[in-house]
């Protein structure tokens, strides 16, 4: 992970810039149950769990240490995929739209080396990897500071080997004003490999 550190001057810190390579380490486990929902399909149900150790060896950005941070993360998914390819083709384009609705939501416990603990909660609806909801909300009660954020997401999906993503999200804290937007592409070569394998 290569962090960068760039100071405000509309916040009183003067300019500067500073970077450095930290390294990160984690695990996460998975799990899930399929059944069949009637006229929507298969369904499932997802729960997973992840742990991460961020920039564990505090590298100095600045001349200073890096605050090592630990996160643990649990997440809940249920997925329905539909009627059967929703009359789409080709087969393996429509495979991309699956599932056909998923509702998620997921906690995420931060504790940093010296600094203040944080609380995260979030949640998502997506329609077909193409629409998404979501909104979250954070606390940091060693600081008496409680954040919240809402945005949209809007997906091309290529199969299930690749896809294209546009998101836009508008955090609420006391700094108002802030905006976050994000493009994002992906390409699965083995998926693709296995897809042009069968054909």
């Amino acid at each position: 992970m290569v962090d960068e550190a760039h100071g405000a001057p509309e916040f009183g810190v003067q300019q500067f810039a500073a970077a450095a390579v930290a390294r990160d380490a984690g695990v996460l486990l998975r799990a899930g149950v399929p059944f069949v929902a009637g006229v929507l399909g298969r369904a499932r149900v997802e729960s997973a769990y992840g742990f991460a150790a961020q920039a564990y060896d505090a590298p100095a950005v600045a001349s200073a240490p890096h605050e090592r941070s630990w996160r643990n993360g649990v997440a809940l998914r249920v997925a329905f995929d539909g009627p059967r390819r929703l009359g789409i083709q080709p087969a393996w384009f429509a495979r991309g739209f699956e599932p056909l609705v998923s509702a998620a939501g997921t906690t995420d416990g931060v504790s940093f080396g010296a600094g203040p603990r944080a609380r995260c909660w979030g949640g998502e609806l997506a329609l077909a990897n193409v629409f998404l909801l979501g909104a979250g909300v954070g606390s940091y009660p060693d600081v008496q500071l409680t954040t919240d954020s809402s945005g949209f997401g809007l997906g091309l999906p290529l199969g299930g080997w690749g896809g294209l993503r546009y998101d836009h999200a508008i955090p609420v804290t006391e700094f108002s004003g802030i905006t976050l937007e994000r493009g994002s592409c992906w390409l699965d070569p083995v998926a693709l490999a296995r897809e042009l394998r069968g054909r």
